[in-house]
């Protein structure tokens, strides 16, 4: 959370229409690494690790550091915080796609018997979801759970149960379900449910949680741990797998 007011900070601090691309001659690595580390000290972050990577967009510099990442002009001027795409790849994320790779390693550490999994086994896309029974955008994600499975989407849900009071012990309540999946679909459309104790993963999931620096609920990630911005409460089921094609490909 640190990283990202320290990010939100530089952002508030920057003119970001003035970034010249390829306007001056790159940098030599030792100097982009001395104005990244005089940009962490700025904002009080000295001493925290970075890495500077290659990025496939012409005339950039990719910073990671943590769980996020901006873009530095190779004359190691400017920088970049936001989205920047790629036109020619159905408009990809660049930034999500670095940070994919890094969730990905985290999100795999949840096995599938920890939980609550939608739809086939071999479907051409899966997503994980990171849920809340009392949220109300993400029991309107699940209302599309049949549109979604039909449209060959595999959904695998992990719970984030910070929403009220309550979250915690419903969440609780649907896991030591004799039918996890038929309590969860229960739960979410509003039915109370019995109050139930069990050994359950939901602790974990919350550390997970939190290791991603994920505060809200749905947050979908798609099967290479970047995450979704896809626009899903105003598309069918149908219209989700269309777009996860174009992504995903």
């Amino acid at each position: 959370m640190k990283l990202k007011l320290i990010l939100s900070s530089i952002f508030a601090s920057l003119l970001l229409g003035q970034v010249a691309m390829v306007s001056a001659a790159p940098a030599s690595d030792a100097q982009l690494q001395k104005q990244v580390e005089k940009i962490l000290e700025k904002f009080d972050a000295k001493g925290a690790e970075f890495t500077i990577n290659e990025s496939s967009a012409s005339g950039l510099r990719e910073v990671v550091l943590g769980q996020e990442v901006f873009f530095l002009t190779e004359d190691g001027k400017y920088i970049v915080l936001g989205n920047v795409l790629s036109i020619d790849e159905g408009m990809r994320n660049l930034a999500e796609q670095t940070l994919g790779k890094i969730r990905k390693p985290v999100l795999d550490t949840v096995s599938d018997e920890e939980r609550i999994i939608y739809g086939k086994k071999n479907a051409k896309h899966t997503l994980t979801v990171f849920t809340d029974v009392n949220c109300s955008f993400c029991q309107l994600f699940h209302k599309k759970m049949g549109e979604m499975t039909a449209a060959d989407i595999r959904v695998k849900y992990v719970f984030l149960p910070v929403i009220t009071p309550s979250s915690y012990e419903n969440a609780k309540s649907v896991w030591c379900a004799a039918d996890r999946n038929k309590a969860l679909t229960e739960a979410k459309a509003g039915k109370k449910m019995a109050t139930a104790s069990c050994d359950t993963p939901i602790d974990k999931h919350m550390e997970i949680g939190r290791e991603l620096g994920i505060n809200s609920t749905p947050t979908i990630f798609l099967a290479d741990g970047s995450k979704s911005s896809l626009n899903w409460t105003k598309m069918s089921g149908g219209e989700i797998a269309a777009a996860l094609d174009e992504l995903e490909n």
